[in-house]
């Protein structure tokens, strides 16, 4: 009967999975542009991935191993191996073999990965200033307080 169908468009909405990879993908080349700058990390050799490694290794209670940054980060542990590589030559990181499984490495974080850590903040807040310029400053905390939310 199409005397009872609407003439309106039906608007699409984006899904949330979609919404969240455009995000993160937005978040990552603005990052990945902003640390060509920091010549410190270009002198390291360092990678964004390598932020995630060393805050992670921070937030843990003691010694974590590869494995576990992988988890938490949701990526190939063969991608932590090198970003672990690259944070232990620079001097971020220790990796040693886990007392409890010989099989496994746990990281631990150095006074200078504790230094870099800070660094690395600095251009953390440069990104989600240019990411979130489009927002008022309350809307952009409901929208980290909504994502927290999500996450936990």
């Amino acid at each position: 009967m199409l005397g009872s169908m609407s003439s309106q468009p039906t608007v699409e909405r984006t899904d949330v999975v979609a919404l969240a990879f455009r995000l993160a993908a937005t978040v990552r080349r603005e990052f990945a542009s902003r640390m060509v700058d920091e010549q410190w990390a270009r002198d390291a050799n360092l990678r964004p991935g390598c932020f995630g490694v060393l805050r992670i290794v921070e937030r843990s209670a003691g010694p974590v191993s590869q494995r576990d940054v992988a988890e938490k980060m949701g990526i190939d542990p063969s991608d932590v191996v090198d970003l672990v590589d690259r944070l232990e030559t620079a001097g971020y990181l220790r990796r040693r073999r886990d007392e409890r499984d010989r099989r496994r490495y746990a990281l631990e974080l150095t006074p200078a990965g504790g230094q870099a850590i800070e660094r690395f903040a600095g251009v953390a807040r440069a990104v989600d200033e240019a990411v979130l310029a489009v927002l008022e400053p309350d809307q952009r905390e409901t929208l980290r307080a909504l994502i927290q939310r999500v996450i936990d």
